[in-house]
This record gives structure tokens, sequence and C-alpha cells, in this order.
């Protein structure tokens, strides 16, 4: 039960930390040009006793037919359960940049987009008990992801776009562990492919007022890790298997634009990450609510 508690943490931070948020990660397409910003607070629930805080802040330019976005965000989660103690630090930062080649923001435009992001977390998962076990995870995470669809009108009352690619990610990962029931410790470099979706939509239920918006992304790729992390009972505990993870994010956000100020609007955001992991020696799987507040230039 504790070694999957902290591959949990693990794959939750390196999921909030590569992609953020769909929010995060997926430029926006608002329909005036220009320099803007999109700052986001929001707190994961993880369950048990906890310290959780998702922080991001995105500044980018949007022209006439291209645009490109430059994005920092840090994620700090600690979580005390009886004798567990586990801690996690995240770091991101992403560019992206795109070029409309068919339509425009008045009528159904296609784009093409390119996004590059380095990542990296690490835990630390402590049994404060008699035994006082450890472990301890890093990875450094990078992805280059390209990607082609199309966007509706921005100026009308309801408009949405879909967009799918392909992307290559490559990461460093290393377990540490104290005990040898826990053993499975080493290091791994591995590259793999990654095919992933987005979609986003915006309503302006009341024009002038209140906008809401949805943007989601699904992904999903294969990655290398311990198979003692996954319930593996077999006598090589040391084994290393390839496992498929899947990615889905949600937001949805409702943005007070009667109220802005030096055109920053107010939002608040609810949102779902799900991570899923399986092989051949299990899976593990994490549903993580999330809910915040930020400014963004509409």
């Amino acid at each position: 039960m504790h070694r999957i508690s902290i591959i949990t943490v693990a794959c939750v931070c390196c999921s909030l930390a590569t992609a953020t948020a769909t929010a995060q990660e997926t430029p926006k397409t608002p329909s005036d040009t220009g320099w803007k910003f999109d700052g986001d607070i929001g707190v994961p629930s993880l369950g048990g006793s906890e310290f959780s805080l998702d922080f991001d802040v995105t500044l980018g330019y949007i022209g006439d037919v291209w645009g490109t976005e430059a994005r920092f965000a840090q994620s700090t989660y600690t979580l005390a359960s009886g004798e567990v103690l586990s801690s996690t630090g995240s770091t991101a930062f992403a560019v992206d940049g795109w070029y409309t080649f068919m339509g425009s923001k008045k009528e159904l435009q296609w784009d093409a987009r390119l996004s590059a992001q380095f990542s990296s977390y690490n835990t630390a998962y402590i049994e404060t008990g008699n035994t006082g076990d450890f472990n301890t995870e890093g990875s450094s995470l990078s992805r280059l992801t390209a990607l082609v669809g199309f966007h509706t009108p921005t100026d009308d009352a309801l408009s949405f776009g879909l967009r799918a690619g392909l992307g290559f990610q490559s990461e460093t990962y290393a377990k540490i562990g104290s005990s040898l029931e826990d053993d499975g410790s080493g290091f791994q470099a591995q590259t793999s492919t990654r095919l992933v979706a987005r979609g986003d939509a915006t309503w302006q239920w009341m024009p002038g007022t209140l906008n809401l918006r949805v943007e989601s992304e699904l992904s999903t790729y294969t990655i290398r890790r311990a198979a003692i992390l996954f319930g593996d009972t077999a006598d090589d505990l040391a084994a290393i298997e390839t496992v498929l993870g899947v990615e889905s994010k949600t937001r949805l956000a409702g943005d007070w634009k009667s109220v802005s100020l030096m055109g920053l609007t107010p939002s608040a955001f609810i949102g779902l990450d799900v991570i899923a992991l399986s092989g051949d020696s299990g899976s593990n799987n994490t549903l993580v609510p999330l809910i915040g507040v930020g400014l963004i230039t509409l």
C-alpha cells in the first residue's frame, strides 16, 4: 500500500508539472491580438493530512496569424497519514508557438502548433515509525509535441476547437530505497512516443459579463518503472518494466468580464486530472480534483 502511495504522488506531480492543466499547456485563442497574461493558483486534493499548492504564470503574444507563449509552473505537495510522510516538489517550463495557415479569427481557422516542455519532480517518502524506511524518486522529463487542428470564430457566442498530434518524450528517472523489501532502486533513461488530443470551448453565457470555458487534453505514452511499485511479488524485486501511461486533464473556468481592471479579468476554475499507469505487474490509477482562482487577459 505504501509503495503505491509514493508512485501515485510521483505520477500526479509528474503529470501536473509536465502538462499542468490543459488550460496551462494549451495556447489560448482570444479574439484580440497583443500581449496576453494568464496566472493561476490552485489547490489539488490528494487525500490525507496535506499541504498542496499549484502555481503557474503564462505570458505570450497573439498576432493575426501567429502566436507564442512561455509558461512557468511550480507545485508543492506534503501529505501525512499515520506514520507516513510524503513530500514532493515539481517545476515546469514550456514554450509554445503556433501559425494559422488557413482561415482567420472571423471564420474557421486551421493552425499548426509546436510545444517544447521541460519538467522535474522529486519525491521523498518516509516512514516515521520504528522502521524509518525511506524512498526517494526523481525525474527530469522533456517533451516535444506537434499538433494540427481547427478553431471556430472566436467572436461567436459558442466557439470551440479540436487539435491532435504526435510528440516525443525523454525522461531521466531515478529511485532509491532504504530497505531490501523496496528494492528496485536504479537509474533509467528512456525515450518514447506520445499521442495527444486537445479540445477547448468558450461560451459567452452572459455577453460582456460572464464567460464559461472548458479545456481538456488526453495523451498516451509508454514509460519504464520499477515493477515492485505496482505490487509485483516476483523474486526479482529489482525488475524494471515498460508500462502504458494515460493522462486526462479537464478544466472548467468562469471569467468575470464585467469587473476587468487594466485588461485583467478575474477567473475561477475547477478541474479533474486522471493519471493511469498499467503494466504486467498491475496498475496504478489516480484521480485528482482541483480548485483555484486566477487572472487572465481575454
